[in-house]
């Protein structure tokens, strides 16, 4: 009524006295914003606009109440005013753009397969880098695939980056010993032995001094092709060899010479003999008694892999030790 627009100022001769879209009888009656003001809360945005194109609250600045006023959400990052958190990520959108400088629009800013959220409440990461730790795998195949840690590039600690233990070297790189072998990881492929293989983990001198009727094969130990004569790489590993039994006079042990197939049995069975009786005269030569060594040549007949491959036939050659007392 007119007495009315007299009591609260409006223009009687408009609808709308501020302009905001809104007429004064749906400003007064129904969204109690002022129709004096075309802008009721002051944020930035008129009263019509919130009404009815945002559908927000007119009289209230922030209308989802996550610290953005309505006006920066539509007009500066594009975020929906009406959802405290617009991406739908755990984090508000206040969050993300004042203290996390992450992308409000968008779940999982750095593509890493975590959501912002989850790397700032759950995994501590950072949300604005694939990998936080550096140590070459994304956070989310960290975080879902091996169950690593995403703030540590060696998460167990054994000297091998998580990168190089799930690509390079297949080991558990949440498990610094992943061969129970009592030798860490790391360890094993600075010295050359296989992280996988809990057999070798011990070097050769204290598998020696191991039960009666262990059996150990001697890495290292090469010959001239087809021939008796050992050659000069395998000096290190004898010398060991014959240190340890100088060291322990009660140990006598049993040579084995293994061959591949290639060639006669009988052939193989010779060539097996004379290469255990090279090992022994070399320990002879080093000062242990040849009463506590008996080289046996086992010829073809033990094999550990396929002689079918170039890979199997290497690692039937090869000359072990058996503690006999």
């Amino acid at each position: 009524s007119n007495k009315l627009e007299n009591e609260l100022g409006t223009n009687r001769k408009l609808a709308d006295s501020d302009g905001d879209g809104l007429s004064d009888s749906e400003e007064y009656n129904l969204y109690k914003t002022n129709p004096l003001a075309p802008d009721s809360d002051g944020e930035g945005l008129s009263d019509g606009e919130e009404i009815k194109k945002y559908k927000t609250n007119a009289y209230k600045s922030d209308s989802d109440g996550d610290g953005i006023s309505d006006a920066l959400e539509v007009q500066k990052f594009q975020t929906d005013p009406n959802k405290a958190d617009s991406d739908g990520d755990g984090l508000s959108d206040n969050d993300e753009i004042v203290t996390h400088k992450t992308n409000p629009l968008k779940a999982d800013s750095d593509g890493d397969g975590l959501s912002d959220g989850d790397e700032v409440n759950k995994f501590k990461s950072n949300p604005l880098a694939m990998d936080s730790d550096g140590d070459g795998l994304m956070d989310g195949d960290e975080a879902k695939k091996y169950n690593t840690s995403l703030l540590k590039p060696d998460t167990d600690g054994d000297g091998l980056t998580d990168k190089q233990e799930v690509l390079e070297y297949k080991t558990n790189p949440s498990n610094a010993d992943s061969d129970t072998g009592t030798v860490p990881d790391g360890v094993e492929v600075k010295r050359g032995t296989n992280p996988l293989d809990a057999n070798d983990d011990l070097e050769t001198e204290e598998k020696i001094k191991g039960a009666v009727g262990t059996e150990i094969v001697l890495e290292g130990i090469v010959f001239d092709t087809g021939s008796a004569k050992i050659k000069a790489a395998s000096q290190e590993t004898l010398d060991k060899v014959a240190k340890t039994l100088l060291e322990n006079p009660e140990i006598s042990v049993e040579v084995q010479g293994h061959t591949d197939s290639k060639g006669s049995r009988a052939s193989n069975l010779k060539l097996s003999q004379s290469r255990a009786e090279s090992v022994c005269k070399y320990l002879q030569d080093k000062g242990i008694d040849a009463s506590r060594m008996v080289a046996k040549g086992m010829g073809p007949d033990r094999p550990v892999a396929s002689n079918d491959t170039a890979e199997g036939r290497q690692q039937n050659r090869r000359i072990t030790f058996t503690r006999t007392k």
